[in-house]
């Protein structure tokens, strides 16, 4: 039983650890400078290579674990040990997402669009040009601000695809329980596969989404313990990673579309044993220690940062002189204020509205 707990509790510390600094990695995907669009008109229009190097190493290679490792985590802490799963249990934990999932999406979807409205009304010289006026807006756009209407794939508040994918995740659960029972090791090979293979899907139901939230689960059901094993095999698969990551871009930076698109999988894979296995590392050794504010604040770092990453963006380069320079310092500093923002905003609104900041963070 002690071994059990002081496995439970690495593992804990591990994903507590680590969601702050994966949040990170996913405002760092979405602080896009080069692709910036004001009224139909890209403002930066002109190659700066090392800017387009750095970007694409930081953001399209290692910040790309962070949603893999969000879905691997949350089929981890939603599955229970063992291969049962009952009726009751599963309805209880559907009732539970539901109020720390569902009801934060809803809510965060809606500010987005009131912040839209606001920019179309009294700043439209910001906006790209490419959306609907909302006050246009037909029944079934505003359906679709919930689920795919932002270039036919994302809720209105991009980032929240996650959200989207991982309910419809929990909502599948028996399907998938019942797979991974009777499949065993074959079945998640199967769907590690199927997700190595780029085969698109519909809205909601990403294969990214399907196979690491069943991944997490089959770590759970079958009473694997992911932080150990990764820390066994962190120096390998650190050392793998750093040339996986050279080797990535070397392929993006040739136009090997077809053959990165392969090695980039195999790289987020192996940069997920390297991080969970130097985190779990770190913890144990007493080199790392999680803090509960810090961790906590990541979701809303998460729901509140799309609409204000894109926006810095805008000003950053329609009132910077546009430079390689310029380009580097708005891509480091910009994700740093978003999350300095995020987290003191977290901190006071837990502070003075700790009911309000609970319903709309799903009780973190």
């Amino acid at each position: 039983m002690t071994a059990t707990v002081s496995r439970q509790s690495t593992i804990s510390q591990a994903i507590d650890y680590l969601r702050l600094p994966l949040m990170g990695g996913v405002v760092f995907i979405h602080c896009i400078l080069h692709n910036v669009v004001v009224n139909d008109t890209q403002l930066v229009s002109s190659e700066h290579l090392l800017y387009n190097i750095v970007h694409h190493l930081l953001t399209d290679e290692i910040a790309r674990i962070a949603v893999p490792l969000f879905f691997f985590f949350s089929g981890y802490l939603f599955f229970s040990s063992g291969l049962l799963f009952t009726r009751m249990e599963y309805l209880n934990k559907l009732k539970k997402r539901a109020r720390t999932l569902l009801i934060p999406y809803l809510f965060w979807n809606i500010v987005v669009v009131v912040l839209f409205l606001a920019l179309q009304l009294f700043l439209p010289q910001l906006t790209s040009g490419a959306n609907k006026p909302i006050l246009d807006y037909t029944f079934s756009d505003w359906v679709n601000t919930m689920w795919s209407i932002r270039e036919g794939e994302y809720p209105i508040n991009i980032p929240l695809w996650f959200i989207r994918d991982l309910f419809m995740m929990i909502i599948l659960s028996p399907i998938f329980h019942v797979f991974l029972r009777y499949s065993k090791n074959w079945g998640i090979v199967l769907l590690g596969i199927l997700w190595l293979s780029n085969i698109q899907t519909y809205p909601g139901f990403s294969l990214a989404a399907i196979f690491f939230f069943t991944f997490g689960g089959w770590f759970r059901m079958y009473g694997h313990d992911f932080a150990l094993e990764a820390m066994k095999i962190r120096s390998a698969v650190g050392s793998l990673y750093v040339l996986l990551l050279i080797t990535n871009t070397a392929l993006w930076y040739h136009h090997a579309e077809v053959v990165h698109a392969y090695m980039h999988n195999l790289g987020i894979l192996v940069g997920m044993a390297t991080t969970i296995g130097w985190t779990a590392y770190g913890l144990a050794s007493g080199r790392l220690h999680t803090n509960t504010t810090l961790s906590n604040s990541s979701f809303f770092i998460y729901a509140y940062h799309g609409i204000w990453i894109a926006l810095l963006c805008k000003l950053w380069v329609k009132f910077i002189p546009v430079s390689t320079g310029t380009l580097l310092l708005g891509y480091f500093l910009l994700p740093l204020v978003i999350i300095s923002i995020g987290v003191g905003g977290y901190i006071l609104l837990r502070r003075w509205f700790p009911t309000f900041t609970a319903w709309i963070t799903g009780g973190r």
